[in-house]
């Protein structure tokens, strides 16, 4: 059996992630956020018009380009939908966690396989990463999956070859231009391997690397846009208050459940599998301390995880408070982190109850996240609908996000743009704007739902107690709610 399993293993791997994302992928909560249907439009425009984006739009960070070609394929299926999209990133997540599973196996030892399995498993239903393995979120699962290989690479070669080190300088240049906040981690055991070839030539391979990777990517950004360019790491970001702060924020980031930078309350599920996980990275240091005292040795590799893990701890005390996403590299290194110690830990059979109950904890956090509803998919069909049969096309949406939505859930037969005369796709922009000033085409103004402002105006049309649009809007109304043009 364990033969099969390892032959199989990825296959593996992808039905056990599947059939533990099954109560999402089939809740009537099921749709992409704003961010996500960007992406999604933009496999749909690679797909279609053979239009390449390495970068998620407006942006020169946030390589996306590989979750575009992981995306492709559901679409010839299954058609431009969301079911698509989270298809591909699941499919790309199961290649992170292939290696992860290889990683854990290099720590541990063949002769622990199946703790192997059961820690990749617990790691499979983390609540963190319950909705992030099928988000396509502009770089995030690409750079899940390259910290993994990264970290296989690391730990599975005790003697690093000047051409791997090459290689490696080549794949943290995409790292950290998918989502640098993934390297930070990596950056403790990047040095240790380094000081651990002793080896002058091997560096300058690894420089020369990062260097031709670096240049490529400037020459990709000449004509790229920056329209969105947030400042996520800052000395002016510091409070005394944020060290205060950590814990509750952590739990927040562990347990997956936020909407950008809005906490949500968690489920006692969620919570209860983020606090254990928390505690579990507690003591990581203090267990370390310990062996190290009694065997009086210095194990590197597991000091460059554990330093690699804490210092997201530092880095938060500079972050833009409530970004719990930028969080998301803590489950994966303190994971990592833990798989080593359960390889300093002999085997008790009472082990297979906890692993069991942490299980079904994790489980029952999926069915929560299935409750979970962020937006509302049947008010953007609907939308679509009615705007389609006023034969509106053009649209000037109140909100950032769902401009995009209303795109992607339109199959982009309706054309929005927000009140910002520049913006992540200028294409989209320029068009409403001819549009509105040609007598041939309608246009509408599209907010969310308020009887108030249902109430001021008799022209106004609700939609499905969500929205409500107001057909051919005057000049007056687009410039009392903020509208830009050129």
């Amino acid at each position: 059996m364990i033969a099969i399993v390892k032959k199989y293993s990825f296959w593996f791997i992808l039905l056990i992630l599947v059939l533990s994302r099954l109560p999402l992928l089939m809740s009537d909560n099921l749709i992409l956020d704003g961010d996500e249907a960007i992406e999604g439009l933009m496999a749909k425009h690679l797909l279609e018009k053979g239009e390449i984006s390495f970068f998620f739009w407006g942006q020169s960070y946030g390589f996306s380009f590989l979750e575009l070609l992981f995306i492709l394929p559901f679409y010839l299926i299954l058609g431009v939908s969301d079911i698509a999209v989270k298809l591909g990133m699941l499919l790309m997540f199961a290649i992170g966690l292939y290696f992860l599973l290889k990683t854990a196996v290099v720590l541990l030892g063949e002769k622990k396989y199946g703790w192997a399995w059961m820690l990749l498993i617990l790691f499979l239903v983390h609540p963190a990463f319950m909705e992030w393995s099928m988000k396509a979120r502009g770089g995030y699962t690409t750079a899940f999956v390259l910290t993994n290989f990264l970290l296989y690479l690391f730990f599975a070669n005790k003697n690093l070859s000047k051409f791997q080190f090459l290689f490696i300088g080549v794949l943290l240049v995409f790292l950290i231009q998918s989502q640098a906040l993934f390297f930070v981690g990596m950056l403790p055991v990047l040095i240790w391997k380094l000081l651990e070839s002793k080896s002058l030539r091997k560096s300058l391979y690894f420089i020369v690397g990062l260097t031709t990777a670096s240049l490529l990517f400037l020459i990709i950004k000449l004509n790229i846009s920056s329209y969105w360019t947030p400042e996520v790491l800052s000395l002016s970001n510091f409070q005394i208050s944020n060290l205060t702060a950590l814990p509750e924020k952590m739990l927040v980031a562990l347990s997956g459940w936020y909407y950008l930078e809005l906490p949500l309350e968690q489920s006692n599920s969620s919570y209860l599998f983020a606090l254990l996980f928390f505690i579990g990275i507690l003591l990581i240091p203090i267990y370390y301390i310990f062996t190290w005292i009694k065997e009086k040795k210095i194990n590197w590799s597991v000091l460059a995880l554990i330093v690699g893990t804490f210092l997201y701890c530092f880095m938060f005390l500079f972050l833009k408070q409530d970004s719990f996403r930028y969080l998301l590299p803590v489950s994966l290194y303190g994971s990592v982190a833990l798989f080593y110690l359960f390889h300093l830990i002999p085997f008790k059979k009472w082990m297979y109850l906890f692993f069991a109950a942490i299980f079904l904890i994790g489980i029952k956090s999926a069915f929560s996240f299935s409750h979970n509803r962020i937006g509302d998919k049947k008010g953007f069909l609907a939308a679509s609908k009615a705007l389609q049969e006023e034969e509106i096309y053009h649209v000037f949406c109140y909100d950032p996000l769902q401009q995009w939505q209303l795109m992607f859930y339109s199959q982009e037969r309706i054309t929005c743009r927000y009140k910002t005369k520049t913006d992540r796709y200028l294409p989209f922009v320029k068009a409403v704007n001819l549009a509105y000033k040609d007598p041939n085409f309608q246009t509408a103004f599209f907010i969310g739902y308020t009887p108030t402002v249902l109430g001021e105006n008799s022209e106004w049309r609700a939609v499905d107690s969500s929205f409500v649009y107001l057909p051919n809007p005057s000049k007056e109304v687009l410039d009392y709610y903020g509208f830009e043009f050129q």
